[in-house]
């Protein structure tokens, strides 16, 4: 069963449930109560029985209905409906057990209600008032503890399903969009804590009804039920085949909803670029065929679950015909012997409880038609959680204390898809030094800088550090020694302090030290004067929106500066970090990044001659591998790849830098060379 995975879930709660399955049993058995308590208010109302005992009527009874009873039973002597199909020991046992007790409470009613039926009323009246208050209290309590259970169960289902989503490798999230992760992690669970819920509430609390009401029905005629029962099968057929058809359909449902959650998210991410190139038709063209396809899934999963409805409907009320029928014959005193007879009060009392079995009938079916909604959903989500990082930390990881060395890559290769970004890499990165990347679009420096805080890992060869393979060492320890500034600035709708402290180890640290290097990250990036001035002098508690919509693309690329110093780390990876800004603030953060540079180890991605001219070593790679290294000026004098890209432009004299162009978010973006999701 597919939800046998998710039952852990509920081991914390097992006195609540176990509370709340006593209270559902109470209630039960307390709605069948309170319905065959009308069978004395109709007895009073219609009948008026005299106040004695059933015995002492019986010998009362006029000789001619005696004759005729006892003609009525010889004539079907050679059947009885008890002996045929209840067990002999059954039959001794329900006779000392339920008739005996049933007799007595019947001349004690009789008793009473023929001498003052006023105050019987009362009595009656009063019981069923106590009755409901219990039921209604049992039910209260049930209910709260499986809400309580159940939306806790979705809270830590939820935040495991998104640990298990950002423990994957950064490879994972770029064949997998936000959209369709956001599916799995909200609707998917979602659908588990609903179908778990109906299970444990309806699942239980309706088959305890019918129970309850089976037993009532029994009490009363067990011929009728035995009508009742008969007509069970065909009910129970029409669900499965019912349940079958909407599986299938939801899956395809679920496919086409996470595709559209994509698209929606991605439109609504890039809605600058949107709005810039008037692509809203498109979009919208987009949006209308993924939607128009869910409405025809939809409309063919309505037509299996509004024909169950009416199909349930017509097989009820032939059972109740049926009913109608034989009662109307056993009320009326022209039955057949095997169905005995009844009262018009029992009669009126069974008919009742019959109505009774449509809500739980319904719920049931209902909770069918979910289960299988939530089977795939259950699918989904096991999917998710089976998947195994590719990047995992070692079971006894080293500490990194500092960076003694440097960084070593050995003959390193990693493949996306079906080609390679990187083949056959090999090169050093010395602590203290600088290092630069240099290269066309798409021949891998972006990938090479991502394998050094272990985003992924190479598919051959290593990345050693001070001589130790990287997967030796505890990945926190590792990232917390690296800053770094991408090309696409990435900020959160918080505060900016919170945004330059974000994923900064700050335990033990006293608040106005924590506030004093906040601002003199801000300082060294060169941002501080614009933050004390955000919102009206709110500085850096001031929230900037989502993604930083609140502030310009320098801006913020600068707050994503102040974030890396301000871990102080001992390597610096700056990815295309000062293109976002115009000449004059270009020159101002250069300034600030060269003084955080002294002593420390440093990637450089950059087109920009004035970031990467005084690199330590410069490696040019194409088609991802290393085609030349040197200083500036060794590969100047080569006349190589790195020359040809300065003569093309696609290398950039100081001051000559394209800052026209935007990202998603508000920030410029770098001509050359673009933001690299693989190289």
């Amino acid at each position: 069963m597919f939800l046998v995975p998710f039952l852990k879930y509920l081991k914390p709660f097992r006195l609540r449930l176990g509370v709340a399955l006593v209270c559902m049993f109470f209630v039960s058995l307390l709605a069948a109560a309170n319905v065959l308590m009308l069978l004395p208010f109709l007895k009073i109302l219609l009948e008026q029985p005299p106040a004695v005992s059933i015995e002492a009527e019986q010998a009362d009874q006029p000789a001619a209905i005696a004759d005729l009873q006892e003609d009525a039973a010889g004539d079907d002597a050679g059947f009885s409906f008890t002996e045929t199909f209840i067990p002999e020991a059954v039959r001794n046992w329900a006779d000392g057990a339920i008739v005996a007790r049933k007799d007595a409470a019947e001349e004690w009613y009789r008793a009473i209600a023929a001498s003052d039926p006023y105050r019987m009323l009362f009595i009656l009246s009063g019981l069923l008032l106590s009755l409901t208050l219990i039921k209604c209290l049992s039910e209260y309590f049930a209910r709260y503890h499986l809400a309580y259970t159940f939306y806790y169960m979705a809270f830590k289902l939820r935040e495991d399903v998104y640990r298990c989503v950002l423990a994957q490798d950064y490879l994972f999230f770029t064949r997998h969009s936000a959209g369709w992760l956001g599916s799995r992690i909200n609707s998917d669970a979602r659908a588990i804590r609903t179908i778990i819920d109906k299970l444990l509430s309806d699942g239980i609390q309706q088959p305890l009804n019918l129970m309850m009401f089976s037993v009532a029905l029994i009490y009363i005629s067990p011929q009728l039920t035995l009508i009742v029962a008969a007509l069970l099968p065909p009910i129970v057929i029409m669900l499965f085949t019912f349940s079958r058809i909407l599986r299938r359909n939801v899956r395809k449902q679920k496919k086409k909803a996470d595709k559209l959650a994509s698209s929606m998210t991605e439109s609504l991410f890039n809605i600058r670029l949107v709005k810039v190139f008037g692509a809203e038709a498109i979009e919208l063209a987009k949006f209308k065929k993924f939607r128009l396809a869910l409405f025809r899934l939809a409309m063919r999963r309505r037509l299996v679950k509004f024909a169950a409805g009416p199909i349930m409907e017509f097989t009820g009320t032939v059972a109740a015909c049926g009913v109608l029928l034989l009662g109307g014959y056993m009320t009326l005193g022209n039955g057949w012997a095997w169905a005995g007879t009844l009262e018009t009060a029992e009669f009126f009392t069974f008919l009742y409880l019959l109505t009774k079995f449509y809500r739980p009938l319904k719920s049931l079916s209902v909770m069918t038609m979910r289960y299988q909604q939530a089977r795939v959903s259950g699918e989904r989500i096991q999917e998710m959680m089976a998947l195994v990082p590719q990047v995992v930390e070692a079971k006894n990881p080293r500490p990194l204390e500092r960076i003694e060395r440097g960084f070593e890559l050995r003959d390193v290769a990693v493949r996306y898809q079906d080609h390679d970004v990187l083949s056959g890499v090999t090169m050093q990165i010395p602590r203290g030094k600088t290092i630069a990347l240099a290269g066309r679009s798409g021949s891998g420096k972006t990938t090479l800088a991502n394998l050094i805080p272990r985003l992924f890992d190479p598919e051959r060869g290593k990345v050693l550090l001070d001589g130790v393979d990287l997967r030796q060492y505890k990945i926190s320890d590792l990232r917390q020694r690296i800053g770094v500034v991408t090309q696409q600035t990435i900020l959160f709708d918080d505060t900016v302090a919170n945004n330059i402290t974000y994923g900064s180890s700050e335990e033990g640290l006293d608040p106005k030290e924590r506030t004093r290097r906040i601002v003199e990250a801000a300082r060294a990036a060169y941002a501080d004067e614009f933050v004390r001035a955000l919102d009206g002098g709110k500085g850096y508690e001031t929230k900037i929106g989502p993604a930083g919509t609140k502030l310009s693309g320098g801006q913020a690329q600068r707050i994503a500066i102040a974030r890396a110093l301000y871990r102080n780390p001992e390597l610096l990876i700056f990815d295309e970090a000062t293109s976002a800004l115009d000449s004059h603030a270009e020159a101002r953060v250069q300034e600030a990044i060269n003084s955080a540079l002294e002593n420390r180890t440093a990637i450089i991605i950059s087109h920009r001659l004035s970031t990467i001219r005084n690199a330590d070593r410069i490696f040019v790679l194409d088609e991802g591998r290393i085609v030349e290294e040197g200083t500036h000026a060794e590969l100047m004098a080569g006349r190589g790849l790195y020359h040809s890209l300065y003569q093309s432009g696609e290398v950039q004299p100081d001051g000559d830098a394209d800052t026209s162009a935007q990202s998603v978010t508000g920030a410029p973006v770098a001509v050359w060379p673009p933001s690299e999701e693989m190289g």
